[in-house]
């Protein structure tokens, strides 16, 4: 796993590189079990990809001991499967940044992620301290 070869390293930047390219893996893998687990291998419910999303980061960097909160709330919200690999990788992305930026070490906080069906062909999509 990616993040094995970060942590043996003694380069910050490489960890934090490898550590990076993890969360992305791990986001396409989500998608990839929700897939599997869909009636309909072409399109998953976005909303529960996000929350799954969310949980896995939440647990993986271990953001409660550290006293962040990430709250995900979201509508059903089918899609397609390759446009909900590249919302994850968005969603994943904008997560990381607000981990890193808006809660330096020994800040805490909340990070909510909201998913919002606007209409019948259009969503919005929110990541929020």
């Amino acid at each position: 796993m990616p993040t094995d070869y970060g942590k043996q390293g003694t380069d910050p930047a490489a960890a934090l590189a490898f550590g990076a390219m993890s969360h992305r893996v791990r986001a396409l893998a989500t998608v990839h079990e929700l897939s599997l687990q869909s009636a309909s291998y072409s399109e998953i419910d976005l909303g529960r990809y996000l929350r799954e999303m969310t949980r896995k980061i939440s647990e993986g960097q271990a953001l409660a001991e550290r006293g962040i909160e990430l709250s995900c709330t979201s509508d059903v919200v089918f899609i397609d499967y390759e446009i909900a690999n590249t919302v994850g990788l968005l969603a994943n992305e904008l997560i990381a940044n607000a981990v890193r930026h808006a809660f330096p070490i020994g800040k805490t906080g909340t990070i909510h992620v909201h998913l919002r069906r606007s209409d019948e062909t259009n969503c919005e999509f929110n990541c929020e301290r």
